[in-house]
């Protein structure tokens, strides 16, 4: 089973994220913070970490840079609505991919209207 570690400060996206990585087979740990995210890692290394740019306490450049050599071949998924931004970090910290957040967001306030949820962050659903 592939295991997967999501650190994300936005519950909903993590839920979003959660149920479709389950429904697939995935076992997934969630980290709301780099810090947790860095814990969690050394704790028990997951097959994949998708890992959130903004978030309070720490951000994720600085949790990549500390785990980055420490843990080379852990494929990161970077998810940032601030792409351009961290792209290029993200890229020489060993991300094997970055992702633009929005689409997920996007996702997340769907999902959550439909489960009866506070949308999170401010997002308008139209």
């Amino acid at each position: 089973m592939v295991r997967v570690l999501i650190c994300d400060d936005d519950a909903v996206i993590r839920t979003f994220l959660r149920a479709v990585l389950e429904d697939g087979g995935a076992a997934v740990e969630e980290a709301t913070d780099g810090d947790e995210c860095v814990e969690a890692i050394r704790r028990s290394l997951p097959d994949l970490l998708i890992l959130d740019f903004m978030m309070p306490k720490r951000d994720g450049i600085s949790a990549l840079a500390e785990i980055a050599p420490e843990f080379p071949d852990l494929p990161v998924l970077m998810v940032s609505a601030y792409l351009e931004d961290v792209r290029d970090v993200a890229e020489a910290l060993g991300a094997r991919c970055i992702l633009k957040s929005d689409f997920l967001a996007d996702a997340a306030e769907l999902l959550a209207e439909y489960a009866g949820l506070e949308p999170a962050n401010g997002v308008e659903l139209v």
